[in-house]
């Protein structure tokens, strides 16, 4: 028998044949409460390998919100819409020419169930038991940082925006799909401007940075910097090799087209677009 064999060949399954690719820009899930871990995300800087398991969680994750939305669609008085009518793909908010942008799972209206007519956007998430517990004794913002910063930038990104017309959404219906039982969390989340602000102002501090921002903690096994996919570079002193334009400290974001130019005085690309790594790029960590 090659059991063991066949264990290794079932722990690998699910992994892309192919590399996925990397996002040409950073998604507001990506928001961290540590400036640097954000500066890695909005440069590309390599991570941690992803093992197969964490690709069935991706999975995971993705069947449990079909999952959820399907149950929506049974729920008799209240329209869903997963698509942006006026695009026909799925609801898309972008800021600083287009470097952040985010995707939201929904959106929907009932006035038989809310009480007015306007629409809300809806995000859906799962959790083991554990979690579950806290977000229905604290809810989103407590529990979980990073979604609650995600949908108040959806929600601010559909503010005043052209593309979004007379349909700006002030409130989320957040569910949270408990993986243990299968039960429902509902909260209502409300916009709130200034909270959104922040967030992005963080999003945009870490695509402009010049140097690594400070660390989050010294300590390698505080819980954050434990599980962060970027603990090499700050714990381990290991060198930001380059490998794309924008990880050059010499690169800034430009804001409106949403491409990158120079800013290192003697080189040929001064104040241009860059699209390629030059003899005279440099890495951060020099």
């Amino acid at each position: 028998m090659r059991l063991d064999l066949f264990k290794e060949q079932l722990a690998e399954a699910g992994k892309p044949l192919e590399p996925t690719g990397e996002r040409s820009y950073l998604g507001l899930s990506g928001w961290h409460e540590c400036q640097r871990n954000l500066y890695h995300k909005a440069k590309g800087t390599p991570r941690k390998p992803i093992e197969s398991r964490i690709y069935r969680i991706f999975k995971q994750g993705h069947d449990i919100e079909d999952q959820t939305v399907n149950l929506l669609k049974q729920v008799p008085n209240i329209l869903i819409e997963e698509v942006d009518p006026e695009t026909g793909r799925q609801f898309e908010v972008q800021f600083f020419g287009g470097h952040i942008k985010g995707h939201f799972d929904f959106r929907c209206r009932s006035e038989y169930y809310f009480g007015e007519t306007t629409r809300k956007l809806g995000e859906i998430k799962s959790a083991n038991d554990k979690n579950f517990k806290l977000y229905q004794k604290k809810g989103v913002q407590q529990t979980n940082e990073t979604y609650y910063a995600q949908v108040q930038c959806y929600m601010h990104g559909t503010q005043n925006n052209e593309n979004w017309k007379d349909h700006a959404l002030t409130q989320c219906l957040f569910i949270v799909f408990n993986k243990n039982t299968a039960e429902l969390y509902i909260e209502i989340v409300d916009y709130k401007k200034a909270e959104a602000e922040h967030y992005l102002e963080c999003f945009k501090n870490a695509l402009q940075a010049q140097q690594l921002p400070e660390k989050y903690s010294d300590n390698p096994t505080f819980f954050i910097c434990r599980f962060c996919d970027f603990s090499e570079y700050c714990h381990k002193d290991k060198s930001i090799e380059l490998e794309k334009i924008k990880q050059c400290k010499h690169i800034q974001p430009n804001m409106t087209s949403g491409n990158w130019f120079c800013t290192k005085t003697d080189c040929e690309f001064y104040k241009q677009q860059v699209g390629g790594l030059t003899e005279k790029c440099q890495s951060i960590s020099q």
